[in-house]
């Protein structure tokens, strides 16, 4: 009995794990004249610039300015919805 008990929590352990909650996408970057291929390899460069990660970009923050001026001077342009 104990094994089942225990076999039983460690499902639900790993179960509860590796479910994610993933906030909905409220912004895009978007040029006219620029291919995937260039807007990946132009994110990564103004991340880069501004010593950030996408998933630690936050509003409001130094590195995010950096990274939104990066990308605007490419000319991006932020549209939110």
């Amino acid at each position: 009995m104990q094994k089942i008990t225990l076999v039983t929590a460690l499902a639900l352990a790993t179960a509860a794990c590796s479910a994610t909650s993933t906030a909905p996408v409220t912004h895009a970057w978007n040029a006219e004249d620029k291919t995937t291929a260039e807007y990946r390899l132009d994110n990564f460069s103004c991340l880069d610039r501004a010593n950030t990660t996408e998933s630690d970009l936050v509003l409001n923050d130094s590195r995010f300015d950096s990274y939104k001026n990066c990308m605007l001077k490419r000319g991006y342009a932020l549209r939110t919805y």
